[in-house]
Parts: C-alpha cells; sequence; structure tokens
C-alpha cells in the first residue's frame, strides 16, 4: 500500500508518471475562494471573499462530475484557496477525487486557524481512506508577531500551534497523516525564519517536513526578487532540509520528498541564475490549475486562463486538447521563451525526468546516513 511506504508502490506511481497521460499527474485546485486571513503575498488576493464570485463556485455534484470525467492517472491532488478548510463539504469532494482517480498524494494547505475542525475532518478522512497520503501543510510565515503582522490575523499564531498539536494525537494512529509547516520567504521574515524553526523544536513540532518556500506570481515585482537573494534562499532551504529531524525514520515518503526537494533547488537556482525557466516548463502537462469558480490555468505566476471547464463539458481532458493551450504551450514552453520563479516547475522536472534519480538517490542515502 502506497500510504504504508511499499516502495513497490511508488515504482508503480513513477512508471505511471513518465507514460504517457492526456491529464497532468498534478492538479492544483483553488477549493474556495473565502478566507479569514489577509496575507500581504496572497496571489489569490484580488478574489477573496467576493459575494458574486461565491455564487459562481464550482458545486460538489460539478466537482464530482469534473474527478469522473479526469481518470485515473492523478497521482497528487492539492487543495488551495482562501482557506480550505472554511469550505463545508472539503470531505465529499475529497472523497469524490478518491473514488474517481488514482489519487495517491493529496496536499492541504492550511492557515491552522479552526483547530478542531481540521483535526476532525483529518481524522476522518485518514480513517476512511488508509491508502492515500494525506498531507496537512500548516502555513508558518514566522515567529507569534511577524506571523500575524504578514497574515493580519491576530492570535493565529496559538490557533496554528493547537492546530498541531490536535493534528499529532491523530497522525499517532494513523501513518498516512503527515504534518508539513510551509513558511514563504519573503522581506517580513528573511531574518525570523531560522528563529521560528528553532522555536518549533523548543515546543516540540516535529514536522513530517519542514520547507521554506521562494515567492512566485505576478503580483511578486522585480525589486521583491532583488531583495530577496535566491542565494541566500537556497543556502537556507537546503540547511533546512538537510538539517532537520526526521520524524520517523521509516516513512520512506517524508524522506522520499525531502530528497526530492533538495535537488528542485538545485534545479531553481540553475533556471533563476539563466532566467530560462521555459527551458524546463511543462506546465499544463505535468500540472494544471483549477480555480474555484471552473478557470483552467496551465500556469500560477502567469495566471493566463485558457478556458473555464463548465465549457468543456467538466473535461479536463478536452481543455488540454483545446486550441488555447495550444497556443499557451507555443508562446511558454521552450527556450528562452518564458521565465519565473515557480518551484512546482522545477520540482515537477525532477519527478518526472529520469536523469534526476541517481541524484534524488544519492541525497536519501545522505539523509538517513546522517540521522
Amino acid at each position: 500500500m502506497f500510504a504504508s511506504n511499499n516502495v513497490f508502490s511508488y515504482f508503480s506511481t513513477v512508471l505511471r508518471l513518465l507514460s504517457f497521460s492526456k491529464v497532468p499527474a498534478d492538479l492544483v485546485y483553488f477549493v474556495t475562494s473565502d478566507c479569514n486571513c489577509n496575507c500581504k503575498n496572497c496571489l489569490f488576493q484580488e478574489s477573496l471573499n467576493k459575494t458574486d464570485r461565491r455564487s459562481l463556485q464550482l458545486s460538489l455534484e460539478e466537482v464530482d462530475k469534473i474527478a469522473k470525467r479526469y481518470g485515473k492517472n492523478l497521482v497528487k491532488l492539492s487543495l488551495s484557496g482562501g482557506e480550505p478548510f472554511l469550505r463545508s463539504d472539503i470531505l465529499e469532494i475529497l472523497g469524490s477525487f478518491v473514488t474517481h482517480t488514482n489519487v495517491k498524494i493529496i496536499d492541504i494547505p492550511t492557515n491552522g486557524s479552526r483547530p478542531n475542525v481540521i483535526a476532525d475532518k483529518v481524522k476522518c478522512f485518514v480513517t476512511t481512506y488508509q491508502n492515500v497520503i494525506l498531507e496537512i501543510q500548516l502555513s508558518v510565515d514566522g515567529t507569534r508577531e511577524i506571523h500575524e503582522k504578514i497574515r493580519g490575523f491576530p492570535g493565529l499564531f496559538e490557533l496554528t500551534l493547537q492546530t498541531y498539536q490536535e493534528l499529532d494525537a491523530v497522525r499517532k494512529d494513523h501513518r498516512n497523516l503527515k504534518i508539513k509547516m510551509n513558511t514563504l520567504y519573503q522581506p517580513d521574515n528573511i531574518e525570523n525564519i531560522r528563529e521560528l524553526y528553532e522555536l518549533m523544536l523548543k515546543n516540540n513540532c516535529i514536522f513530517d517536513r519542514m520547507q521554506i518556500v521562494f515567492p512566485h506570481g505576478a503580483h511578486i515585482q522585480e525589486e521583491t526578487l532583488d531583495i530577496l537573494n535566491y542565494d541566500k534562499f537556497y543556502e537556507l532551504s537546503q540547511s533546512i532540509l538537510k538539517s532537520y529531524p526526521i520524524y520517523n525514520k521509516k516513512d520512506f515518503h517524508s524522506l522520499l520528498f525531502r530528497a526530492i526537494k533538495i535537488e528542485r533547488d538545485n534545479v531553481l537556482k540553475k533556471t533563476i541564475k539563466n532566467k530560462n525557466m521555459g527551458k524546463i516548463c511543462k506546465a499544463g502537462k505535468r500540472n494544471m490549475v483549477l480555480d474555484d469558480i471552473g478557470t483552467v490555468y496551465p500556469c500560477e505566476p502567469i495566471w493566463e486562463p485558457i478556458g473555464n471547464i463548465r465549457d468543456y463539458g467538466y473535461s479536463m481532458e478536452k481543455i488540454c486538447n483545446s486550441e488555447a493551450f495550444k497556443k499557451f504551450k507555443q508562446s511558454k514552453w521552450g527556450n528562452q521563451k518564458c521565465n519565473c520563479t515557480w518551484g512546482n516547475i522545477a520540482l515537477d522536472e525532477v519527478v518526472h525526468n529520469p536523469k534526476y534519480y541517481p541524484k534524488i538517490l544519492f541525497n536519501l542515502i545522505k539523509l538517513l546516513v546522517n540521522k
């Protein structure tokens, strides 16, 4: 079983990734535009908490149609928003994708503002679907004062710590639950991240993975990227990925993805230096973005729509065969055609390109030996 760290399941999944598929193996679904935070660098900021938009949100019945038509090549589903746990039917949405697709990993970022709701829904899912890995990603951008300033939510830091404690209690009895901490690297916290990680260790918050993410998106200004400096990010990210304590040495899934992310940083560093993400970009082929009202985007940083899934009979395959997507590929894929800092593109390159597999294996062995 995949969730029980059966290595053979990973090899079969790799074969599916490398095989021809008419739909992306990785789907990002912005499940809601409702949010109870006011984050400074939210790429979805202009769409949040709009009453007229809420009325256009994909219904559960529509989500079920999308899942049914997606096929069996979906490997990873990432929910986004908004705050995903503000959607009351989140369990039904997840259940629809598990039932109709062959999804192996579900990733849900959350601001951790609703400890009891999150823990209850997570426990229900991991108990019901024991062969699917559920990764809950707690978004924490700094120690208390800095985090709450960035998020615009007084008291959020304590709520997030409470959410961790409640999820940790669930994790003890469910191997398919993974708890991650995600920190967006930004001008307000670049000098605070190490202190944050030390504080988490002091509070005995041991995550399956802790990671920092370099910003991407059209809202990120060029001068902000200059201030952030990718070389400094790279040094900090590598240090955390390589030295942070391992929660469970038998957790092949978390160790493997830590090893992959170490190599992801190397690929991203090279593409940023050469300003040539287009050379490796397969946005829309390897991953796709679906927003809360059904609009489909091949790329988060560019945020250019190629259609609405409602107009294609709820079929992602039909959108992938559309003229709009063909034009996108012609304009963005290829040497010197595009550039961005989206880590998912670099990650997909590492996962889908066998030339990186020896490096992943080397990183994995090194992680095990050094712990």
